[in-house]
């Protein structure tokens, strides 16, 4: 207990919703702020993350993205949700996202295939709305070996999100995904979109 503990409090520090002091840990403006709000960090991080870059007046551009993050976020859970939406999904045994990719297939990303994706990547924890925006606005789509694709998107300068779904007839799903900076070995697949740009990234 008292790990998970440090590692909560050593990621509210990340986030800038604590700080460190001599006299031990303390909130941060940010911090009361998102205390006052109700919210829980996570949702409230994830949620400045996308709301900071728009523009004031043309929040509609990523309307859908946002009301998407909204309904998906810890507050809605069954087991650990503070909030509910008028028809929860409560009962069901997951919740599917659909997104569209490059070649017009709707890809899904059901909870539970999200919750392995993090266990074993726990760097992409807060990043569900990123691997979902990876598959629909890719910088390329490459040719994985067994036939599955991956979407590519460079998420800061030198790393790249990278998402490996599978396309069948008229559906299809994610299968992964992971950040790197070893982009060589990803550079001598084949590219599937966009067929005209150069072959690096």
């Amino acid at each position: 207990m008292r790990v998970r503990i440090d590692e909560s409090i050593k990621w509210l520090v990340k986030q800038g919703l604590c700080a460190s002091t001599t006299d031990g840990v303390v909130a941060t403006e940010l911090g009361r702020s998102v205390s006052a709000t109700g919210m829980l960090p996570s949702t409230a991080m994830t949620m400045l993350k996308y709301i900071q870059p728009l523009d004031p007046k043309n929040v509609e551009s990523r309307a859908f993205a946002l009301i998407h993050l909204a309904c998906a976020s810890d507050e809605f859970l069954d087991n650990v949700g503070k909030r509910f939406l008028p028809y929860p999904h409560r009962g069901r045994a997951e919740v599917e996202a659909y997104v569209t990719s490059k070649n017009g297939i709707p890809i899904r990303l059901t909870d539970e295939r999200w919750a392995h994706i993090t266990e074993e990547h726990c760097e992409l924890a807060g990043m569900r709305l990123d691997v979902l925006e990876t598959v629909v606005n890719p910088t390329r789509v490459l040719l994985g070996g067994y036939g599955e694709l991956l979407a590519i998107r460079e998420s800061e300068p030198g790393k790249y999100l990278v998402v490996v779904y599978r396309e069948l007839h008229d559906d299809g799903f994610i299968i992964t995904a992971f950040l790197t900076r070893r982009i060589s070995a990803l550079n001598r697949k084949t590219r599937i979109w966009p067929k005209y740009q150069s072959k690096n990234i």
